[in-house]
C-alpha cells in the first residue's frame, strides 16, 4: 500500500482513507505523538499496533504527529530536537505505518474527527484519564510500554553525561 503524502491532512488524504475504508473495506486505525528522537520505544508501539488479535488484517495504520509549533508548546524549550519533516519522514518510513500526517494544537482531535478511526492507540499512562480523544474514535487500547526508553530522559541524560567546555 502507498502511503499517503502531504504534509497536513487535508482533503486529498481523507478521500484516500475514505476509499481504503469504503472501497478496499480497510479498518483504521490511528495514534498519535511527537516522534521527536525517534527511539526504540516509538517503533517498538508503530510496528505492533496492528498486530493484536483484536485489529483485523485489512487495517491501516495513520500516525498523527504534532508540528513543531505544538511540541514546543507541550515539551518547552529546545523542543523538539528534530524538526516536523524529519520526523514525518522518519515515522513514514517504519514498516506497518500507511500514512503520517502533521497536526497542529496540543490534541489530534480535529484530525480524529476527520477521521473517525475504528481503532486508536495511546500509551498506558494515559488510561483511567480524560483522553480527549476518545470522542472520536472506536475502540481506544493502551499499549505498554515494553521497551523503557523516553525521549526527554535521553534528553537529559546526554546534557548530564557531556561535559560542558
Amino acid at each position: 500500500m502507498s502511503q499517503m503524502i502531504g504534509k497536513y491532512l487535508g482533503s486529498k488524504a481523507l478521500r484516500q482513507i475514505k476509499y481504503l475504508r469504503k472501497c478496499k473495506d480497510y479498518k483504521i486505525a490511528t495514534t498519535n505523538g511527537c516522534f521527536d528522537l525517534l527511539h526504540a520505544g516509538h517503533v517498538y508501539l508503530l510496528r505492533n499496533c496492528l498486530k493484536k488479535p483484536e485489529i483485523p488484517e485489512k487495517t491501516a495504520l495513520i500516525v498523527l504527529i504534532n508540528d513543531d509549533a505544538s511540541v514546543k508548546a507541550i515539551k518547552g524549550p529546545g523542543r523538539p530536537v528534530y524538526g516536523e519533516d524529519h520526523r514525518l519522514y522518519m515515522v513514514r518510513s517504519i514498516k506497518g505505518v500507511t500514512a503520517a500526517f502533521l497536526f497542529s494544537g496540543t490534541t489530534p482531535e480535529e484530525a480524529l474527527k476527520s477521521i473517525r478511526p475504528d481503532f486508536h492507540f495511546k500509551g498506558v499512562e494515559w488510561e483511567g484519564r480524560d483522553v480527549p480523544e476518545k470522542d472520536y474514535v472506536g475502540t481506544m487500547f493502551y499499549e505498554p510500554h515494553l521497551i523503557d526508553v523516553s525521549t526527554t530522559t535521553t534528553i537529559e541524560k546526554i546534557q548530564y553525561d557531556v561535559p560542558s567546555v
